[in-house]
């Protein structure tokens, strides 16, 4: 969408060599979408922590995963994968 916005097309990022880390200080410096994904995983995760004890997503947060697991390893919660 950067690309989109700063009106880029495909032929020239082709032609000039342009690399995403170019395209995005072109855009004001704009970090990766990973970036943004990690921070709204935390703080959800972070509102969930916040929560009152009944609340069913803490509840949920300590359930069982069902699956497999490895050999002689106890079975985890959900909550220590985050």
């Amino acid at each position: 969408m950067i690309k989109y916005i700063l009106n880029i097309k495909w032929e020239q990022m082709r032609e000039q060599k342009t690399s995403n880390e170019e395209v995005r200080s072109r855009f004001e410096n704009i970090p990766e979408i990973n970036f943004f994904i990690t921070r709204c995983t935390w703080m959800y995760i972070g509102k969930i922590i916040c929560a009152p004890e009944h609340s069913i997503l803490k509840k949920l947060m300590g359930a069982w995963i069902q699956g497999p697991r490895k050999a002689e390893h106890p079975q985890t919660l959900s909550k220590n994968t985050f």
